[in-house]
């Protein structure tokens, strides 16, 4: 089931639109040989858009503010946005529009709750981007242009083949959108092909969102809500049928008084509302909040204040198939803090987290080092089964055996050469790891009289090698223990432990500063 979260934070089911892709290749050549075959009356258009935000095909030096309907000036609450990056990444409380540890901040510097990922949509305004300072600098995915209007390659988006290719070439994942300017529904049906004709073949992550915003399409249909649900259905039925996923785009006033029709309850919204907090009552998976952002990578336009982009904020519509909202580790807030900052993530290709899954040594070597930032080494074939430079804990254990935060299994003649990467981690050779980590890393103090620990169920059970750094994670309240006192050390620690055991000791590494 997919879940969409309206702004005091309640949720809605909705039945999840098909993520399979379009096979039907021959339409999709007949629309490129013809496009206007089939829709005579569909004619190539100029890119002239006028909106809140555009007039006459250019950006607007001034644009709507939040209700739609009365301009600012663009350095009002727009280009004024102080630099939207990725420094302020770690902090306790922080600035406006910033990644906290509490999670991503609005204008105000609150926490939005469900946010889970900041985004850019981008379009040959912003031509020649530098993805890779961009992926950089704390975006998470893209929504991009394919182009505008109906089914003619002269009104295809001029830089969307190298933004796509760069996103594919990065590992970026995107969705994409198509600027409307469909009078009818016969439009409509020719703007979806256009789509059609440039996704086929790319793998989208995202849905097919359908930009509503242009005045045109106001005066076309009389500004009647059920002609313009009547021109959103025959697209997005189109690009549904297609086994893509679909969206719809405009901003908040569009959605309160245009965009009402029930038959937009069946699609993710991604509502445009440039302000310090989004106060759309409906529900909505993805927020637009300005088009002032500043990202590296990305310098045009531009105004008084450098590059703008345009940035967004995405919302959780969705868990794991192994994951359920009332988990302990999800209210905890463990995994939303892990997955946002890529320390952890679902298994590669599933839909899976595995938060009852036994932790491997390998899994936890990659998740202290991506804490850590990711640090090259100069180490490098650590130990025998630690061999392949193409396993996904190979740069990892390198560090970490660099760094000593890892050391291996020892044999007989003093030497360590095997690690077991994909052996289970027991409770308190996981409090070891992380107590090296802290101790060499981040500088702190992990010397413990283990009082507190002694007086855990299971404390005479932890091995002599382990007992000050079983020590010191009690002490720190890391690890509190199964049912709140059993220390069962020789157990097998949890993917879901691990992930409660990175947000806590974040927390505590934040309050030593």
């Amino acid at each position: 089931m997919a879940i969409l979260r309206n702004r005091t934070g309640a949720v809605r089911a909705y039945t999840p639109l098909s993520l399979a892709f379009f096979a039907a290749a021959a339409l999709v050549a007949a629309a490129i040989a013809c496009p206007a075959s089939a829709f005579a009356a569909v004619s190539p258009q100029q890119d002239d858009a006028n909106s809140w935000r555009y007039e006459n095909g250019q950006l607007a030096a001034r644009q709507q503010d939040a209700s739609g309907a009365d301009a600012i000036p663009a350095g009002a609450g727009l280009g004024a946005i102080a630099r939207l990056s990725s420094e302020n990444i770690g902090l306790l409380s922080g600035p406006a529009w910033s990644l906290t540890f509490d999670g991503f901040t609005d204008g105000n510097g609150g926490v939005v709750d469900g946010v889970i990922a900041r985004g850019v949509d981008v379009s040959e305004w912003n031509q020649d981007i530098d993805w890779e300072a961009v992926r950089d600098d704390g975006i998470k995915y893209a929504i991009i242009r394919v182009g505008y209007g109906s089914d003619y390659s002269s009104q295809d988006d001029k830089w969307w083949e190298r933004n796509v290719s760069e996103c594919e070439r990065l590992s970026i994942p995107f969705g994409v959108y198509l600027y409307s300017y469909a009078q009818d529904a016969e439009m409509a049906q020719s703007e979806a092909e256009h789509v059609l004709r440039l996704i086929d073949g790319h793998d989208l992550t995202y849905p097919v969102y359908f930009d509503m915003e242009d005045a045109s399409q106001l005066r076309a249909t009389g500004y009647d809500p059920d002609a313009l649900a009547e021109i959103a259905r025959t697209f997005c039925d189109a690009i549904e049928d297609a086994g893509y996923d679909v969206g719809i785009y405009a901003n908040k006033y569009w959605f309160d008084h245009y965009l009402i029709d029930e038959c937009f309850d069946a699609w993710p919204r991604w509502v445009a509302q440039y302000n310090t907090v989004c106060d759309y009552d409906g529900d909505y998976s993805m927020w637009q909040y300005s088009s002032g952002g500043r990202v590296a990578g990305i310098d045009h336009p531009t105004d008084d204040f450098g590059g703008r982009a345009d940035v967004n904020y995405l919302y959780r519509t969705s868990f794991p198939d192994d994951v359920d909202g009332s988990d302990w580790y999800v209210k905890s807030g463990a995994l939303d803090y892990v997955t946002i900052r890529d320390y952890m993530g679902n298994y590669s290709g599933t839909n899976y987290f595995g938060p009852y899954d036994s932790l491997e040594r390998g899994m936890v070597a990659t998740i202290l080092w991506r804490m850590a930032g990711c640090p090259a080494s100069g180490e490098s074939y650590p130990f025998w089964d630690v061999s392949d430079p193409d396993a996904y804990y190979y740069d990892a254990v390198c560090w970490a055996k660099e760094q000593g935060i890892i050391s291996g299994y020892k044999n007989t003649d003093g030497s360590y050469t095997h690690f077991g990467p994909h052996e289970n981690v027991t409770r308190e050779q996981l409090a070891c790891m992380f107590a090296r980590y802290a101790s060499i890393n981040d500088g702190l103090d992990t010397w413990s009289d283990c009082t507190a620990m002694n007086e855990k169920a299971g404390a005479d059970q932890v091995s002599g090698y382990a007992h000050d750094s079983m020590g010191w994670a009690v002490d720190t309240g890391l690890i509190e223990g199964v049912s709140g006192n059993e220390l069962r050390p020789q157990n097998s620690a949890w993917r879901a432990s691990m992930a409660e055991l990175v947000r806590r000791y974040s927390r505590l590494y934040l309050d030593s500063l």
